[in-house]
């Protein structure tokens, strides 16, 4: 997860003392007037509402950058994302290839030979991934890694699809 300084999100400083509402904002100036005309129940815990401050901000980020909801058995286990034509090796090979750059576009190599929507793809042949990589890092960006039980295991978090890189600045974007 990068530090918030390495990003270009456009935080909203009026976010804090808002409420979620069931996914709804409520403004602290709204929040101001529901207190004022007695409404205080709406902004209660009971109907689904939680005061926005900045731990559940930062809980936010990392469950943005991190959290794969168990997608990885299904990538891993299933599909073999990593044990196929792609390998974890060949991924980190292509990683260490960048010497530190980012990209928005990893290029790896096939470790084996597949045919995938009725194109051949040769082993030895280097693709492009769509894959980003930020500036120093060692992992996909929106691809948490694990070790579960002597194996890796490579999830997709909300991160793979909705930040990209930017490689005029090296930082992430929120899209």
């Amino acid at each position: 997860m990068p530090p918030k300084s390495k990003t270009l999100t456009s935080e909203n400083k009026n976010s804090e003392d808002s409420y979620d509402v069931w996914g709804n904002v409520v403004s602290k100036k709204e929040a101001a007037k529901l207190k004022e005309q007695h409404k205080e129940s709406v902004l209660a815990a009971e109907n689904g509402a939680v005061k926005i401050d900045e731990s559940l901000l930062q809980l936010g980020r990392k469950t943005f950058y991190k959290e794969n909801f168990g997608n990885e058995v299904f990538l891993t286990d299933i599909l073999g994302v990593i044990e196929g034509p792609l390998t974890a090796t060949g991924m980190t090979k292509a990683i260490i290839a960048l010497k530190g750059k980012g990209t928005t576009n990893l290029k790896v190599e096939l470790a084996d030979s597949a045919i995938i929507g009725g194109r051949t793809f040769k082993k030895g042949e280097v693709i492009d991934t769509g894959i980003d990589v930020a500036k120093g890092s060692y992992t996909p960006l929106g691809m948490p890694v694990s070790v579960s039980a002597g194996r890796i295991r490579v999830g997709i978090s909300c991160a793979a699809c909705h930040a990209t890189v930017d490689t005029q600045s090296k930082t992430e974007k929120i899209q």
